[in-house]
Formats: C-alpha cells, structure tokens, sequence
C-alpha cells in the first residue's frame, strides 16, 4: 500500500503541476512529450485517476489515528471522489444535475490529493 500511494500521489503532483504551470505560462522542464500527454490527458482518465486517488485517500485514513489530519484527508478524499464520479454520472444519464465543475478546479485537487497522498504515506509505516 506504501508504494501504491507514494506513486499514486507523484502522479497526481506532475500531473496538478505541468497544469498548472502551464496556465502560468511557464516551461515545466519536463521533455514536452511528457508534458504535452499530462496536459491533454483525457477527460474520463482523470475522473477515474480521481475516484482511484479518493478512495485510497479514505484507506489511508483508516490506518492512521491523527484526528486533523485524518479529518482534512477524509474531506479532501471525498472532494476528488465527487469531482470524480459526479461528470461519469452525468455523462452516462444517471443524474440530471445542473451543477459545473470548473476545469481549473482539477489541477489544483490534483496537487492537494497528490500532496497529501505522499505525506500520509510517509508517515504511516
């Protein structure tokens, strides 16, 4: 589970960061094949990345006892479950909300989710 989540939570870090950097404008050091795939990856990856990355969020906080963190990990998994499975609903006719979901929203939770997915890692062994 160790290994899973560290690598999970570099993925959503490069990810969240070659977006982000890229909205700035600036160059992300990356060779631009790699930069140019995370920046387009498709839409229905990145919901399942972020269902995926909630969801081992949730089973990091049931290993560990720490209330704060444990309680900004469980609303931050929860937040990328959401976002995640809420766009697969719409799309496959199961809700009908009028809800949007802007799409700078989605670099910015992926730094967090990545963030947070590397530092509970760490610390619970």
């Amino acid at each position: 589970m160790f290994i899973i989540g560290v690598l999970l939570g570099i993925l959503f870090l490069i990810l969240g960061g070659v977006n982000i950097s890229g909205q700035f404008g600036l160059k992300t050091g990356l060779p631009s094949q790699i930069a140019n795939a995370a920046v387009s990856l498709p839409e229905l990856v990145m919901w399942i990345l972020f269902i995926i990355g909630g969801f081992f969020l949730w089973i990091d906080v049931t290993r560990k006892t720490r209330l704060f963190n444990g309680a900004i990990s469980f609303i931050v998994g929860g937040i990328a479950i959401f976002i995640g499975l809420y766009p697969l609903l719409v799309n496959y006719h199961i809700l009908n909300w009028g809800l949007i979901i802007p799409r700078w929203i989605m670099p910015w939770l992926s730094v967090v989710l990545g963030g947070l997915l590397v530092w509970d890692n760490m610390k619970v062994q």
